[in-house]
């Protein structure tokens, strides 16, 4: 092994980002151990059952990867969580980057980095309100939030007005602020 490419090697192993190398056909031809320590088992399935940050499936041509394969420029980072094999999600920030051999056009792969942020997630969701309806951050509190005397089923205005009785004002036992 060159100099180099120990170096690159190093580097690669040394870093507390996930990287993995994911070939036009959908393969996975090498990883990090950050890779396999924020992915686990699921490594391998990476992309597969992932979802949004509002919860709704994350289909797989609109992932990262793909659409750095599909138009040979880097993706958007992008939030997504991956099904663990105990059944919670691991939520990742991620972004693909084309592999284009000289003389060609086409892609033949992507690298792809990420960095586990789970816990960054759980902290957010005891610091900002979440509507336990439609899992969404009510950003501004303003708006109005509607609240369960134990503030664990709060609803976004959109979702309590959606929840509301015709004629009704909502449940009594909940209180909306604003």
């Amino acid at each position: 092994m060159s100099n180099a490419e120990e170096r690159y090697r190093l580097v690669i192993e040394g870093l507390e980002e996930g990287v993995l190398f994911r070939s036009a056909d959908g393969a996975i031809s090498g990883w990090n151990p950050s890779a396999q320590r924020i992915l686990g088992s699921e490594l391998e399935r990476l992309g597969a059952g992932a979802v949004h940050e509002d919860g709704s499936p994350f289909p797989r041509d609109e992932q990262p990867d793909a659409l750095a394969l599909r138009s040979g420029l880097p993706s958007p980072r992008a939030v997504m969580g991956i099904p663990g094999a105990a059944g919670e999600l691991i939520w990742i920030s991620v972004r693909a980057h084309p592999l284009i051999r000289t003389d060609e056009i086409a892609p033949h792969g992507v690298v792809m980095s990420f960095v586990d942020i789970t816990k960054q997630r759980r902290m957010l969701r005891g610091l900002l309100p979440i509507c336990a309806s439609c899992k969404k951050i009510c950003h501004n509190i303003d708006d109005g939030l509607v609240e369960d005397p134990n503030n664990v089923n709060n609803l976004c205005t959109p979702c309590a007005t959606a929840k509301e009785p015709r004629g009704g004002k909502g449940k009594s036992a909940a209180k909306r602020r604003k």
